[in-house]
This record gives structure tokens, C-alpha cells and sequence, in this order.
């Protein structure tokens, strides 16, 4: 697998587990933030209060299963 290819791979992942625990935030709340981390500010109160920081969300798990189709079928094979 070449690096490009790598390189979006692994941002993909990241940026999902950065987004987690900011989702369905609005933009006004969002531009109030003067971080966004893996571990969200204090006070913040976080989407999924169960899920771990650095977890990545469901987005992140469709993609690894695409990904494990393409890799063994050297295509994408929805079922």
C-alpha cells in the first residue's frame, strides 16, 4: 500500500476520534472552542459520554469493513 494511500487511511481514523465527542455540536458552540482535542475541553459535555477519548465512531468502523473488502476482493463487495 503506497503512502498516500496510508496517510488517508490513518486521517480518517484520527479525525473521527477527534470529531466524537463533538458531534451534533452547532457551529456557534463549536467556534466558542479555542481547542478541540482528543480529550474535549472541561466542561465540555461530550456526545457519547459512554465512548472512550480516541474511539473512533461508526463512520470509522464502516470504513475498516470497506477496507477489509477491498483488500480481500480487490474490490468493493457490499455483501
Amino acid at each position: 500500500m503506497n503512502d498516500k494511500l496510508k496517510g488517508c487511511i490513518y486521517g480518517l481514523f484520527v479525525g473521527d476520534a477527534l470529531a466524537t465527542p463533538y458531534e451534533y455540536r452547532n457551529a456557534e458552540y463549536m467556534s466558542k472552542l479555542t481547542t478541540i482535542d482528543m480529550i474535549p475541553p472541561q466542561g465540555h459535555q461530550r456526545t457519547y459520554k459512554e465512548v472512550k477519548a480516541g474511539t473512533w465512531s461508526d463512520e470509522g468502523a464502516m470504513a475498516l469493513a470497506m477496507i477489509d473488502t477491498i483488500v480481500k476482493y480487490h474490490c468493493f463487495k457490499p455483501k
